[in-house]
């Protein structure tokens, strides 16, 4: 989607929009191959063919390549074979955040750094964009910026864990993922609601229904409150 606004974008300008166009089509045939793996249960199509840091490598080439956002990976210590399932999961750690990064973070660059330290492995994707900052808020209240009369007492967004790292509530990222849903993003939305307690889709629902008035989740979430 993003890519074809971007062609809107240059054909309102007169700029090319050949290339913009290739873009679409190629992300949308990847992402319609990815869903069929999903569906039949196979490896992610970048890990069943290279190791995972070229597979990280391909991801942050390609948002640069599409953006023009300097981003790179960066791969530290000795590389090793990990269990499928653990190197399934960070891919689709890096291709969360760096969606997002495209999306919402606004930055200027991005890393992405792949460390195989003694007895664990830890993916960082690091940009210079905007964000959450829990801490350093000078309000006590947290408001969309695509909507601004949805809000929510700023504890409640998030929590620092016992690392320093900051959460986002699962509530307020499926927020985040209801504008231009794609099939990771319902396949999240499916997983994370049944768990989620009445005050979180309570307040969902509200924000749904102020920020995406008709979006199908809407029907779901006050369907689980009943």
């Amino acid at each position: 989607m993003l890519l074809l606004e971007a062609a809107e974008e240059s054909l309102a300008t007169g700029r090319p929009v050949d290339r913009h166009i290739q873009q679409a089509l190629r992300s949308a045939r990847d992402n319609l191959a990815e869903s069929r793996r999903v569906v039949w249960a196979l490896r992610p199509r970048p890990l069943a063919e290279q190791p995972l840091p070229q597979a990280l490598q391909e991801l942050t080439g390609r948002l640069a390549e599409e953006t023009g956002l300097p981003a790179e990976t960066v791969v530290t210590g000795t590389a090793r074979p990990l269990p499928a399932h653990v190197e399934e999961a960070l891919l689709r750690v890096g291709q969360e955040a760096l969606a997002n990064v495209r999306k919402h973070a606004a930055a200027s660059r991005v890393t992405v750094t792949l460390s195989y330290l003694e007895d664990v492995v830890t993916l960082d994707v690091h940009d210079d964009g905007v964000g959450f900052d829990l801490e350093q808020s000078r309000t006590d209240r947290w408001v969309f910026r695509r909507h601004s009369a949805v809000s929510r007492p700023l504890h409640q967004v998030g929590v620092i864990t016992a690392d320093g790292v900051p959460v986002v509530a699962p509530e307020t990222a499926l927020l985040f993922k209801a504008k231009a849903p794609r099939f990771k993003d319902q396949r999240d939305f499916d997983r994370v609601l049944p768990h989620l307690d009445r005050a979180a889709r309570s307040w969902l629902a509200s924000a749904l229904e102020q920020a995406c008035p008709g979006h199908p989740w809407h029907a779901r979430v006050t369907g689980e409150q009943a």
